[in-house]
């Protein structure tokens, strides 16, 4: 959690957690829908449109950053002094920003590519 965004912190207390793994498995889910005891106690302070809401992922905005804030930083990926390159081939690392950069907008895993590279590269100008 030092590195990423936590938004279940409250539900990590643990008299919740010793609580909740004495609720009977089969308590926990009912007709295909999971989370039931959770549901049922904030029914009173939630509306149904959120208790019957399926489960939603965060992302961040990946593509836009690479697109504009972090043109500095891949081209220090592509710089002769990047440190991913102690540990990938430099042409590779090059040949997936520029087919990555140019997938930003149509393939979901091309701005993560891109990120993963970044955030090696930083790990190892800070740990390595």
């Amino acid at each position: 959690m030092a590195s990423s965004l936590e938004c279940r912190a409250p539900l990590l207390d643990h008299s919740v957690v010793e609580f909740c793994m004495r609720i009977p498995p089969i308590e926990k889910v009912r007709g295909g829908v999971d989370k039931v005891v959770l549901r049922e106690a904030m029914r009173p302070h939630l509306p149904q449109t959120i208790l019957r809401r399926e489960k939603q992922g965060f992302g961040a905005p990946l593509a836009h950053w690479l697109s504009h804030h972090l043109q500095d930083a891949i081209a220090d990926l592509r710089s002769p002094d990047a440190r991913i390159t102690e540990v990938a081939d430099a042409a590779r690392v090059h040949e997936c920003i520029a087919s990555s950069m140019q997938q930003l907008q149509s393939d979901w895993r091309a701005p993560l590519r891109v990120w993963s590279l970044l955030m090696l590269e930083q790990w190892l100008r800070h740990h390595a």
